[in-house]
């Protein structure tokens, strides 16, 4: 197999590894959106305009996005607010001391919590599942969005999500690593 050099176990040494979420599609031009730039640019597939008009404030806590990494960049979370002020945004990174900018604060939500594929503490750092990360938010609807920039440890979330009970998210965008200079991933 060409595969041989992988190292990371959680994947089959075959091309199916790039279908662990199923087929990819192609996002209609329509509903294609950027939030922010350069590398905190994240692209969108979907409208998550609800809370138009009076039902913006219910809308409000209907609208979820998850960010995954932050590195006290927030970009991604600005551009979020500014053309869709419904949404509630939670950004997960136990990787900084939080400095969230004020005009953020009031829809953006910080936990000094990383995601992992299993609870743990590791270094002073607590880890949660996905599962448990939609149990924590107490979330009874797919989050929105799913934002990830975690410098290599999608590929093993990837994975944990697929196989995840949880409520998956309606959209997921990602920065995918093939090459990282992080020395805990296994791979």
């Amino acid at each position: 197999s060409s595969f041989k050099h992988e190292k990371d176990p959680s994947w089959a040494r075959s091309h199916s590894r790039f279908n662990a979420l199923g087929p990819i599609l192609q996002c209609p031009p329509t509903l294609l959106s950027a939030f922010g730039s350069g590398d905190e640019e994240k692209r969108v597939c979907g409208s998550f305009t609800r809370g138009r008009g009076r039902e913006q404030a219910s809308a409000a806590s209907n609208c979820v996005v998850v960010s995954l990494g932050s590195d006290n960049l927030y970009g991604f979370e600005a551009a979020i607010v500014r053309r869709r002020p419904w949404c509630r945004i939670h950004v997960f990174d136990c990787t900084v001391v939080p400095r969230v900018p004020p005009a953020l604060a009031a829809r953006v939500n910080f936990h000094s919590i990383c995601i992992g594929t299993k609870d743990e503490v590791v270094r002073k750092r607590r880890f949660m599942s996905w599962t448990s990360i939609v149990s924590y938010l107490r979330l009874t609807a797919p989050p929105d969005v799913l934002k990830m920039d975690i410098e290599g440890f999608e590929w093993g979330l990837l994975a944990a999500l697929a196989s995840s009970p949880a409520l998956l998210p309606a959209t997921i965008s990602l920065e995918l690593h093939y090459l990282t200079q992080m020395r805990d991933i296994k791979w």
